[in-house]
């Protein structure tokens, strides 16, 4: 093959070499965005922050070639990745709102899963993108650009490259100098912001740097006595007495949109919901997630913890370092509760089937344990079959029994509606009415049983609308300076029976409290001290979601980071088994 290669001054070839970091990045950011406006836009007026996403460019590409020695395999290596990189942040948040962030590679496992959720689209500036990468290979390899440094002299400067390289992504001086926006990520639409302003390879490296910060959070001031000077002092189980069902339901992305009163959303959509409140109570929650990451309204739900404690990232799980966490499933068992999950799609997402034994599950059931074929709409499984699963649940056991049910029905992306002459919106709403007509079902088979059954329904987050279709966010003017909003979830609990549901229709409360109040109701006073700690917390910490809570008005909560500390991290001093 050498017979083809043109043997070119050295000057040119390191001319050719320095400038193959700084292409590849400006044609990667436009495949991150899809639009040559967006690249223009860091040109002209983010100068700096290109300079930054360029320079940690070059400093791999640097890497790389004195490494390898030969720069078309060097640049092949990195032109992979930055296209791969910058294609999901394309996909990313054009299918759920969020952008690519470090902690989402976590999910390459279920890569396959996450794309099935897609519609995914041979979008031109991706073949346009790939075609500019194949060809700069190309002429690197035929200018014959390559360094050759004996082993010595490599391994020094290969040394001095990284130690570059990771100054420039762990020093928030350097990239702050350059002015990158370096603002705290605390939710999609600030994201959305960082974005615009950094470019695509900037937001991930200063994300990069704030997960490694991230992880090394301690609260200060733990010790087992900090801890049992929180705990309250609550009673132990007795045993005695008849203890109600208790059936958690997150309903996938439902969202109650009247709320929006320029939408002038019907309210038919939600008759089966209102009827649930209107027998039994509702009020606000507020969630951590919006758009996507399901698992962490799944979190603060299984463990009764903030988010915000366990990284803030889409496998929370990730952050917890003890080696038996005690879950809320766990506190019910203690109660004498058999507990369920039941979720019909695939167990290895997020890596559930793995994962959440270990909070206390007893019994785990997933789309392969569930006869999807029998109740199918759209494109996942119909909410008949996770309701009929629960009534059957019921029906069987001999215990009371706690049941987590994960929804899927009405779950993203909502642009097919597009190919039947339907707004994503209204797409959407017709799904959100199929769930309400399920949800009516299932309260009226409820009502038949004669065993007490406690039941709290609420949506894991808003659902996000594609760039493809109509901006309903926009249009209704969220941005990333008003956006709480979108965290906050209407919710409902009803039961077949006399119960005390005052308390829930009170004033808006985070989500990670729900477990201790459905505790709470369902075994009266004899609470774990933990669960009673948590409750008392509520009344001085109600709101304690990060997403939800800009710079101006969020305050960190001592007492509720050292509890979370000692349950997700610590020596577990507030475990209910101790």
């Amino acid at each position: 093959m050498k017979r083809y290669q043109k043997s070119l001054p050295t000057w040119v070839k390191a001319l050719c070499l320095g400038l193959f970091p700084t292409v590849l990045t400006l044609i990667c950011e436009f495949n991150a965005a899809q639009s040559f406006s967006s690249v223009w836009h860091l040109i002209a007026e983010r100068t700096g922050a290109l300079v930054f996403s360029c320079l940690m460019s070059t400093l791999l590409f640097g890497l790389l070639i004195v490494l390898i020695g030969r720069g078309w395999i060097a640049a092949l290596c990195q032109g992979i990745l930055w296209f791969i990189l910058s294609g999901i942040e394309f996909f990313k948040a054009d299918v759920s709102g969020s952008h690519f962030l470090p902690s989402d590679i976590a999910l390459i496992t279920s890569f396959g899963d996450t794309v099935g959720m897609a519609k995914l689209r041979l979008e031109p500036g991706l073949v346009l993108c790939a075609l500019v990468i194949a060809l700069c290979v190309t002429l690197l390899w035929y200018f014959s650009a390559d360094i050759r440094l004996p082993a010595l002299p490599r391994t020094a400067v290969s040394i001095g490259i990284a130690g570059v390289f990771a100054i420039g992504l762990l020093t928030p001086a350097f990239s702050s100098m350059l002015g990158v926006n370096s603002v705290k990520n605390v939710n999609v639409f600030v994201a959305r912001a960082k974005v615009s302003d950094n470019g695509f390879f900037a937001f991930f490296a200063d994300e990069t740097r704030a997960l490694l910060d991230n992880a090394t959070v301690d609260p200060g001031g733990y010790s087992e006595a900090a801890v049992a000077d929180l705990l309250a002092k609550g009673k132990r189980p007795t045993g005695e007495g008849e203890r109600p069902n208790v059936i958690v339901i997150l309903s996938e992305s439902h969202a109650d949109f009247r709320s929006f009163e320029e939408l002038e959303v019907s309210d038919e959509n939600y008759a089966c919901f209102d009827r649930m409140i209107s027998q039994g109570a509702g009020g606000v929650t507020v969630v951590p997630a919006f758009g996507g990451y399901t698992t962490k309204s799944e979190f603060e739900v299984i463990s009764g913890l903030p988010v915000l404690n366990a990284g803030d990232v889409s496998t929370p799980q990730d952050f917890i370092t003890v080696d038996d966490a005690e879950g809320m499933p766990d506190v019910w068992r203690e109660f004498g509760y058999e507990t369920v999950y039941v979720h019909p799609f695939k167990e290895a997402y997020y890596l559930r089937n793995t994962v959440y034994p270990k909070y206390g599950f007893s019994r785990l059931l997933f789309r392969e344990d569930l006869p999807l074929g029998d109740y199918p709409y759209r494109h996942y499984g119909d909410d008949k079959l996770v309701f009929d699963t629960a009534l059957s649940l019921l029906s069987e056991s001999e215990k009371p029994v706690y049941m987590h049910i994960m929804s899927m029905q009405n779950h993203q992306p909502y642009y097919y509606g597009l190919e039947k002459g339907q707004s994503e919106l209204d797409y959407y709403l017709e799904g959100i009415a199929h769930t309400d007509r399920r949800l009516g079902e299932f309260l009226d088979s409820l009502e038949g049983i004669y065993e007490p059954t406690l039941v709290f329904f609420v949506g894991d987050h808003m659902p996000f609308f594609s760039s493809g279709g109509e901006n309903v966010y926009s249009r209704l003017g969220i941005d990333d300076t008003n956006c709480g909003r979108v965290y906050e979830q209407r919710f409902a609990i009803w039961a077949n029976y006399k119960a005390e549901l005052s308390e829930f229709a009170r004033d808006k409360f985070s989500l990670f409290y729900l477990p201790h109040m459905l505790l709470a109701t369902a075994v009266g006073e004899e609470l774990p001290d933990f669960s009673a700690a948590m409750l008392a917390l509520k009344e001085t910490c109600p709101v304690y979601t990060r997403p939800y809570q800009l710079d101006s008005e969020f305050v960190r909560c001592e007492a509720i980071d050292i509890i979370s500390y000692d349950r997700l991290r610590g020596r577990e001093y507030s475990s209910f088994a101790k």
